[in-house]
């Protein structure tokens, strides 16, 4: 089966890059995370910070954390022939917390004002 594509050619740091990704991944992620791999045509660049890499298969595998219409997501690819192959697109911070200081870099502010206030109610649930 094809792999389905998507290619950016507006102005700015995320400028000319080709995404790929097979076709039933794609539902798959969509269905399980709720994100669709067609987002990344909104994931800021500029705002953007290396997360993790890893080599699976002996093929290596790039996360990066950055903003889609302000929210934080973490996305996870591998480049081949020029083009990211897109492995996994999610929130991010829902099962590994990213520390508050990287969400501040990141001008993360939906997630530091969740996190707060999770923190604010912890803080008042103990000393109640």
């Amino acid at each position: 089966m094809p792999a389905d594509r998507l290619e950016t050619a507006f102005p700015g740091a995320g400028a000319g890059k080709i995404y790929e990704w097979d076709p039933a991944k794609r539902k798959a992620a969509r269905r399980k995370h709720g994100v669709d791999f067609a987002s990344m045509l909104y994931f800021d660049w500029g705002t953007a910070a290396d997360d993790d890499s890893e080599v699976v298969d002996s093929e290596q595998r790039d996360s990066v954390l950055g903003l889609i219409n302000g929210a934080l997501h973490r996305a996870t690819y591998t480049e081949r022939d020029g083009k990211m192959c897109m492995i996994s697109l999610r929130k991010a911070g829902k099962t590994r917390p990213i520390p508050l200081e990287r969400l501040r870099r990141l001008g993360a502010t939906r997630a530091i004002a969740r996190r707060e206030a999770r923190e604010a109610a912890a803080d008042a649930d103990q000393t109640a």
